[in-house]
């Protein structure tokens, strides 16, 4: 798992440790991620779940036309950059919300 910060800047990330890593579970997801269809499939699906769970943890309906957006924009992406700029647009209205809900001189 990836993580930015608020500006979109790569802050780190986690993955498990070598030693517990499954070659197997490595081998497997290589295949996956190998099929192009799969792939926008599980990029599609990782996207909507973040933006879902943005929403969620926003605890506002101020996101849910972003949302409904989104929703309808990712079966229509036929590729990384088209699904990441669904993605930036969702994110930029979802900041926008967060910076609206700080105390004033916060954001």
């Amino acid at each position: 798992m990836h993580v930015l910060d608020h500006y979109g800047n790569h802050a780190g990330n986690f993955s498990p440790a070598e030693s517990i890593s499954s070659a197997t579970v490595v081998r497997r997801q290589v295949e996956i991620t190998a099929d192009a269809e799969q792939r926008l499939a599980i990029s599609r699906s990782l996207i909507l779940a973040t933006a879902e769970n943005l929403r969620w943890a926003l605890d506002t309906d101020l996101l849910d036309s972003a949302l409904d957006a989104l929703k309808n924009a990712l079966p229509d992406c036929q590729s990384n950059d088209a699904i990441m700029g669904q993605e930036g647009n969702f994110r930029r209205t979802a900041w926008a919300v967060l910076d609206s809900r700080l105390p004033p001189g916060s954001a």
